[in-house]
């Protein structure tokens, strides 16, 4: 988005497109979790089945639970 900084329209026209996906996707956000106790208590109860989150988080419920794991992201 940076390079249509410069050109109001071209970035209207992007947070218009970047709104709308927001919206389409609204069917599958859960929740929205304020710090890392409620995301791990979102997944212990199966309200959520897959977020982004640290590392720390997806070990601990794995320690708690081994048939959940934690994939970390290839570098770069």
């Amino acid at each position: 988005p940076f390079a249509k900084y410069s050109d109001v329209n071209a970035y209207q026209a992007l947070m218009e497109k970047v709104g709308q996906a927001m919206i389409d996707g609204k069917g599958i956000v859960k929740n929205y979790w304020t710090n890392g106790d409620a995301l791990l208590q979102s997944m212990r109860s199966e309200e959520v089945y897959l977020a982004m989150a640290w590392d720390n988080g997806g070990w601990k419920l794995h320690v708690d639970n081994a048939d959940i794991d934690f994939l970390a992201p290839k570098s770069g």
